[in-house]
Formats: C-alpha cells, sequence, structure tokens
C-alpha cells in the first residue's frame, strides 16, 4: 500500500503544478461543463497523477484538491458530471481513458484509506447548504442554523446529516460501505452517497483552508 501523509500530497500537487489545494472549494466563475472527481485509492500518489493526466486537470488553475484519510473502503472513482453523480464504469460514452481507470481500480479487489476530491465548482450560495438527488435539488438549509437531523431520501435509502457551528456530517447511512459517513465532517465541499446519487454541497466563504498536517 502507497501511503502518503497530507504534507507529501501537497507536495506532489505542487510539483504537477495543479490549482488551488485546500479543504474545499474556491470561489469561481460559474462553468459551461463542471466534472468533479472523487477517488478511494491504496496508492494515492501514482492513482492521482494518473487521473490528472487523463483528465487534463493538471492545467486547470482553478481546480480544487482535497486530500483526506478515511477508514478502509473500497476502491472508487466517483465523478459529479454538471450536478448529476455518473458511475464511470457504466456510463456509455465516458473518455476510454477514464474508463479504463475506473475498471483498473475495481480489479484490484482491495482497500484503500485514501480520498482524493478534485472539483470544478459551480455557483452555489455560500449561505445556503444544498442536497440533490440524481441531479435534481430536493433539500437546502441554511448555513447559519444548526440541525440535529436532516433526512435526504435517495435512490436506496434514506441518509441522515447534521449540521453543527457550519460543518455537515452524515450521522446515518443506508449504503453498505458508508464512505459518506467515514469522510467525517466538512466545513466546504462536498460529501457524496454513491448508490443513493446523493451530493450534499457545503460552501463557507470566510473560513480559512486548514493548516498542513502530517
Amino acid at each position: 500500500m502507497d501511503n502518503i501523509s497530507r504534507r507529501r500530497f501537497l507536495h506532489v500537487s505542487a510539483l504537477l503544478g495543479v490549482g488551488a489545494i485546500s479543504g474545499g472549494l474556491t470561489w469561481l466563475r460559474p462553468r459551461l461543463n463542471e466534472r468533479s472527481y472523487f477517488l478511494i485509492t491504496d496508492s494515492p500518489a501514482v492513482d492521482f497523477t494518473r487521473l490528472l493526466r487523463i483528465t487534463g486537470l493538471a492545467e486547470d488553475k482553478g481546480a480544487s484538491i482535497e486530500y483526506t484519510r478515511i477508514q478502509p473502503s473500497s476502491l472508487d472513482l466517483g465523478i459529479i458530471d454538471n450536478g448529476r453523480l455518473i458511475n464511470p464504469r457504466r456510463l456509455i460514452g465516458l473518455e476510454p481513458e477514464l474508463a479504463d481507470f475506473a475498471n483498473a481500480l475495481w480489479a484490484r479487489k482491495s482497500t484503500g484509506e485514501h480520498l482524493i476530491k478534485i472539483e470544478t465548482p459551480r455557483f452555489v450560495r455560500n449561505d445556503q447548504v444544498l442536497f440533490e438527488v440524481d441531479g435534481s435539488i430536493v433539500e437546502q438549509v441554511g448555513l447559519r442554523n444548526n440541525y440535529r437531523q436532516i433526512a435526504i431520501v435517495g435512490k436506496d435509502g434514506d441518509t441522515s446529516f447534521e449540521l453543527k457551528d457550519g460543518f455537515l456530517s452524515v450521522t446515518r447511512a443506508s449504503c453498505r460501505h458508508e464512505v459518506c459517513k467515514k469522510t467525517g465532517p466538512t466545513y466546504s465541499g462536498r460529501i457524496i452517497c454513491a448508490p443513493n446519487k446523493l451530493v450534499a454541497t457545503i460552501n463557507h466563504a470566510h473560513r480559512p483552508f486548514d493548516g498542513i498536517t502530517g
């Protein structure tokens, strides 16, 4: 297993020349074609480099990149295309190299403890938390309020969120691997549940990114 600290990951990212690297999203102009990637891997340096090369995001100075250690989960590649969560192993017409990469991850039959998010954000009101299922908005709540339970009905079951002091976290997940729950609280970015086609987006305009640890 290729273990990597957050500090080492940021060093690799800098060498590759990618854009903003932080704990969350950058505030950008809207894009005509927004696509974001969520990679669970056991070999973060290698897979991250390969994904950047395939997608061309190494040249995108607006991309926001986040690296997080998570509990062991199945290797996976999730894609959000213009607000819709898609499975690259099932999408017809996806770029061949990207489809091959997703299939190669699944073929390893191992688990990963590294979650890498590469995001090209849309405009979202920075005082709202947005919940989407299969690309459609199903709920939005005020960021400045606290909620002990926000229940969202997905394709395969319900997911419960808690919003406390500007941090969003999953308290109950209906999916088998519970990756969305394992990622922990976040103050800026996205939480996704692929089986439920659920995407939760939270932006925080006034909080600086986390310090580098590891």
